[in-house]
């Protein structure tokens, strides 16, 4: 295969207009139970009796704890209280939880499988994964180069030069 700046663009393009493609293929597929997809709240709410007797997967915010009740939000906005009915755990009120179970009448899941995060738990995720990637994006800057005459990263010999220097 050639190895010049034209053949890479060539191929950068192709693989870019290939992800492109898949994305929207993906975006174009149903749920399916078999595949541990389930309706959630974005689904049901609106249509809430048409779902009783299905799993769902749903997530909410806890407002009271004896029995544990969670408000769900919709992307339209649209809320509602739901009752986990055989949860186990201790969450506490403005806990989040995520409940995969059995959509019953009157606005009540039986859990199957659950799991709480306090909301802190979330912005430490996020700055974490902050500083990992300007970690990683700064050892990336000062070891490798772009070269414009071959379109392709190159090691920095400054960088070479130190370590060797160093350890010898």
């Amino acid at each position: 295969m050639r190895d010049d700046r034209r053949t890479r663009v060539i191929v950068v393009a192709f693989l870019m207009i290939v992800l492109c493609g898949l994305l929207v293929w993906a975006g174009t597929l149903e749920s399916d139970p078999d595949r541990n997809e389930f309706p959630n709240e974005n689904d049901f709410v609106m249509s809430y009796d048409a779902y009783v007797g299905d799993r769902v997967q749903v997530g909410g915010t806890v407002v009271e704890t004896d029995p544990v009740v969670f408000v769900v939000t919709t992307k339209d906005g649209d809320r509602m209280e739901i009752t986990a009915v055989s949860f186990e755990g201790d969450p506490s009120v403005g806990d989040e939880i995520n409940v995969y179970g059995t959509l019953e009448t009157e606005q009540r899941v039986i859990v199957i499988d659950s799991y709480t995060r306090e909301p802190w738990e979330r912005y430490y995720m996020y700055a974490v994964s902050f500083i990992a990637g300007l970690w990683v994006l700064v050892r990336f800057v000062r070891g490798w180069r772009f070269d414009r005459d071959t379109f392709a990263f190159k090691p920095r010999t400054e960088a070479r030069a130190e370590t060797e220097e160093q350890y010898g």
